[in-house]
């Protein structure tokens, strides 16, 4: 037999590779694999619906507890209801929750933006922190629109102790506090008249300015009907005054009206608004008193009034649900 052929013909081909090795190194691949997805599942579950909110609500709580215990500002107050102090108070009152909302801001209630709904505590966690900060924000916003209101009342006071000479301070007696004072009688001279009101009217014409010229952002006041008054009262003391200091300083305020020209007389009967302006004037200061500003001095801000009374009670409930579920 040929070499070549019987070479040929005991050439056989090898067999296949098994592939039972191969299935058996899937299934335990597969197994590997299926308990790391478990253990990730669940590790992720158990750090976003149980570690995290478990760590949230012990740094959340104290410092709710904290602002609770200041009764949110609200008539907090014990000392001296001066606009002075209540402005000092505000300012205090402001700083503090500006601190509890720098607080509230580097809590991290849970690494995922929007957490799904299975997530309960996660989701509770996310809507404490949203309420929590809008809360501290509305009390922020209110309490800089009650210091602009105590400053304007500042002011206020200031002009309302310049038009009358009669009070050093005001409320001139705890008694007299809430109701109007009674008008004082008028200069009886043109010199006493001078006199009294004179060195007054120049302070009282730049406090007005200020009140009355520049844009101010003050709740439950008619600075309109106010400035009115004003410029009535102030056009008729700028004819007035110059035309007294011609005039004899011993001549009585009735006979000084007989010698003003019959054409000018309405022009001088502008300072009678004086008598208008101060009653309105002080009803103002009545109003706006330091204690009513530190009573309602949360609700300013009407315009969010809805959104903040949602938020409020909402946060109160999840606070609560807190401390049962974790003991605090």
């Amino acid at each position: 037999m040929d070499p070549i052929q019987q070479t040929t013909t005991t050439l056989q081909p090898a067999p296949p590779p098994s592939t039972k090795p191969s299935k058996k190194l899937a299934i335990i691949l597969f197994a590997i694999v299926a308990v790391l997805l478990l253990f990730s599942v669940f590790g992720s579950y158990y750090y976003l619906e149980i570690y995290q909110p478990n760590q949230y609500a012990k740094k959340v709580i104290p410092i709710y507890d904290e602002i609770t215990s200041n009764q949110m500002g609200i008539g907090n107050n014990q000392g001296s209801n001066t606009y002075e102090d209540v402005l000092i108070f505000l300012d205090q009152y402001q700083a503090f929750l500006t601190q509890a909302k720098v607080k509230v801001a580097t809590l991290k209630p849970s690494p995922l933006k929007t957490a799904p709904s299975f997530l309960a505590n996660t989701k509770r966690s996310q809507q404490i922190q949203e309420d929590f900060t809008r809360i501290l924000e509305f009390f922020i916003d209110n309490i800089s629109a009650a210091k602009t209101q105590v400053q304007f009342m500042v002011k206020a006071k200031e002009l309302f102790l310049l038009l009358r000479p009669d009070l050093t301070a005001y409320p001139p007696k705890a008694e007299l506090a809430g109701q109007g004072t009674p008008l004082p009688p008028p200069p009886s001279t043109a010199g006493e008249f001078l006199t009294v009101w004179e060195p007054r009217i120049s302070k009282a014409k730049i406090i007005a300015q200020e009140l009355f010229d520049e844009p101010q952002d003050v709740q439950g006041i008619d600075l309109e009907e106010l400035k009115s008054l004003w410029q009535e009262t102030e056009e008729g003391l700028d004819v007035l005054l110059p035309f007294l200091r011609k005039q004899d300083s011993k001549l009585s305020m009735s006979e000084v009206q007989k010698l003003i020209p019959e054409g000018e007389k309405a022009l001088f009967a502008k300072v009678d608004k004086i008598d208008e302006f101060r009653p309105k004037l002080e009803n103002v200061l009545i109003r706006n008193s330091g204690e009513n500003i530190l009573r309602y001095q949360f609700e300013f801000n009407n315009s969010k009034k809805g959104e903040f009374e949602t938020s409020f009670a909402r946060l109160n409930t999840n606070i609560k649900q807190l401390k049962e579920k974790y003991g605090k």
